[in-house]
């Protein structure tokens, strides 16, 4: 299953939304220098991109994690931030429990249960959000394109994950909201979807 936007619901809006949220804590609690939050966007989109630019050039795939995206961030004070971007997502994150409950009701014990999501935050902090939340469901294993280096978008995870747990992709039910990673991707790799 998709993480975000499938069973997580973030609610801090759009990453600029995010980021705006995030630069005015920041600034509060005296990491940020800058009481100008739009400052703060523009050098953690400037960050991102050139996290990405890097993995690219160093190990030919765009995935990052938020160590990676800090390592690129022109101040000393990136583990603070580190710490205050995951802590601040995690507390906006919802659970969408209408799904859970269905899936509650349709998961038998035989089948494997996994997560798999095109994202930056660690497999350590959705499985601690599952845990506190939702402890019912029992995850298997949990797979994080930037810790991967391999994505649902590019159709590489996909097949990574086949591997690592052993099974066939017609063994495999994919549920996600996006109609080009979580379906037509997953399609392409012999999947059945529930978009």
């Amino acid at each position: 299953c998709d993480v975000f936007d499938t069973l997580i619901f973030r609610a801090a809006g759009t990453p600029e939304q995010c980021w705006l949220s995030l630069a005015r804590q920041a600034y509060q609690q005296g990491i940020w220098p800058d009481d100008d939050p739009w400052a703060f966007v523009a050098l953690r989109k400037a960050a991102e991109e050139e996290a990405r630019a890097i993995n690219m050039k160093l190990h030919h795939h765009q995935e990052v994690m938020l160590v990676d995206i800090y390592a690129c961030w022109p101040s000393s004070v990136s583990d603070a931030l580190i710490a205050l971007e995951s802590e601040f997502e995690y507390k906006t994150w919802r659970l969408n429990r209408s799904l859970v409950g269905l899936l509650l009701q349709r998961l038998s014990t035989d089948k494997k249960f996994l997560l798999i999501s095109d994202m930056y935050l660690s497999s350590e902090l959705i499985l601690r959000f599952f845990l506190e939340h939702a402890p019912e469901l029992s995850i298997a294993a949990i797979y994080v394109s930037g810790e991967c280096g391999l994505s649902k978008r590019k159709g590489d995870l996909f097949p990574y994950v086949f591997r690592d747990q052993s099974v066939s992709p017609d063994e495999v039910l994919h549920i996600g909201d996006d109609r080009i990673s979580d379906k037509q991707m997953a399609i392409a790799a012999g999947v059945h979807t529930f978009h």
